[in-house]
């Protein structure tokens, strides 16, 4: 399709361009509020699931750390944990990279340059949307397993 026709069927891309850049701002500022959500139960799970032990003993000095409920919450902290682990360190977030358009697009013309970049731009944004949807679905699970935790360690004080 020739320049002129394209630009006649796609008349907005002067004005879309303008989300191109802001759209990888937003994206970031989702993913660090996302990983800084992992990060913090983490270090909460972290504190609780040591502190209650120690506290429970301290009340009930019966309490024995070999304890088939108690390893079970430990086991449910570990995999907590390993998931956060994953959650953080897995994949990693699109963004746009000057050296390839320095490479492969300085030949087009402004309106064909825009009209690729916002294409780029929205492959980027879908991927990254999917990646904080895969850290939304981590958290859950971390919640879960917390939650398990919970119980065990719960059942653990209560039968001991």
């Amino acid at each position: 399709m020739p320049l002129e026709d394209a630009g006649a069927r796609y008349p907005g891309v002067m004005q879309a361009y303008d989300f191109v850049i802001p759209s990888y701002g937003w994206m970031l500022t989702r993913m660090e509020a996302a990983n800084g959500r992992i990060q913090s139960m983490q270090t909460f799970v972290a504190s609780f699931t040591f502190a209650v032990p120690a506290v429970a003993k301290i009340l009930n000095p019966n309490l024995s750390f070999v304890a088939a409920r108690y390893l079970m919450a430990m086991v449910a902290f570990a995999v907590l944990m390993l998931i956060g682990l994953m959650a953080g360190t897995g994949s990693r977030i699109k963004l746009a990279n000057p050296n390839l358009l320095f490479e492969t697009w300085l030949h087009y013309p402004e309106w064909e340059f825009k009209k690729n970049a916002i294409a780029w731009a929205g492959e980027h944004f879908q991927f990254n949307v999917d990646l904080l949807q895969s850290k939304a679905n981590a958290a859950k699970w971390m919640t879960a397993f917390f939650l398990l935790e919970l119980v065990f360690l719960l059942a653990w004080i209560a039968t001991s």
